[in-house]
């Protein structure tokens, strides 16, 4: 009986210390992405009605420090203009060096060193002042943030509905 409970509180124990190695992580590798033949820094933001084509490729040997590689072709490569979050904010008389907060269509962009969309996909850019917001005026006012909608169904369906508020009783007075 001593036996058993001692070889039980051992497999546990050895269970239980094999659980706290931790394993060195190796950076994940990202794809490499290509847009008619020209490398762009990350996945271009684009309307899919531009794309003509889209192949993957998962064991490309001559890139280094990628997963493959995406190479996209568009229908019409001589129309796409694309801009990085940083023209995107000189376009709209944002210094890029100053802090600003980027989002996309309602997601932040924690990382803009990739970020590239296509100028004929944007819809509107929205700005906002840390000064705009009581708990922000003092603690950041110069913060921007600059919230770029695209042209999704969505946000083109949103600025087209009229919303009235009220009851029935007021409207009819």
């Amino acid at each position: 009986m001593m036996r058993k409970l001692l070889l039980l509180v051992l497999f546990f124990a050895a269970f239980y210390a094999s659980g706290q190695i931790v394993q060195p992580q190796s950076p994940k590798k990202k794809p490499a992405y290509f847009l008619d033949s020209k490398r762009l820094p990350g996945m271009p933001i684009m309307g899919p009605d531009k794309i003509k084509d889209i192949y993957i490729s998962y064991k490309i040997d001559s890139i280094p420090n990628t997963s493959g590689a995406m190479f996209i072709i568009t229908k019409n490569p001589s129309e796409n203009k694309f801009l990085t979050a940083q023209d995107i904010a000189q376009n709209n008389g944002i210094d890029p060096t100053s802090q600003v907060i980027y989002m996309v269509d309602n997601e932040l962009k924690k990382d803009i060193s990739t970020f590239v969309i296509d100028s004929s996909y944007i819809f509107k850019t929205i700005i906002t002042k840390g000064t705009e917001f009581e708990n922000l005026k003092e603690q950041l006012p110069n913060l921007t943030i600059l919230h770029i909608l695209t042209k999704t169904k969505e946000n083109i369906d949103k600025v087209n509905t009229i919303r009235i508020r009220g009851s029935v009783e007021t409207a009819l007075k």
